[in-house]
């Protein structure tokens, strides 16, 4: 059986050394505006029904939200956004692209034992890019 910390250990360390190295830090909703045409249905889909349910009193967890390449509807929506990732690399940089939107946290943990009580979002979302 393999060893999960060692796993988890890999994978933020992949993250990390990929977002040392980020110096352009992009607008909020550029990679979404960015996905490829052939891949836009499921985006645009959640992207809409976000829209239509998330207002100022809604809570969403974004779990493994890396960079926030997905963040921006539910940073712009202004509910109260909490986004996470084990890479806090990709949350320094997800924290300098989002850094307008007081209504969103960052919060570097793993999505295996996230330190939230049950029931404590609305909207828990993983969203990634194939």
């Amino acid at each position: 059986m393999p060893d999960k910390s060692l796993d988890k250990y890999r994978e933020s360390n992949r993250y990390d050394s990929h977002f040392r190295k980020c110096t352009e830090v992009v607008a909020p909703g550029y990679f979404a505006k960015h996905v490829p045409e052939q891949l836009r249905p499921p985006y645009v889909l959640y992207s809409s029904l976000l829209a239509q349910h998330l207002n100022p009193s809604s809570s969403a967890l974004e779990i493994g939200c890396g960079s926030g390449n997905f963040s921006y509807i539910l940073a712009s929506s202004q509910c109260n956004f909490v986004a996470t990732d084990l890479s806090k690399y990709s949350l320094k940089y997800f924290d300098k692209v989002y850094s307008e939107f007081s209504n969103t946290t960052s919060l570097q943990c793993d999505m295996e034992s996230l330190p939230f009580q049950n029931q404590s979002f609305v909207w828990p979302l993983c969203m990634t890019f194939p």
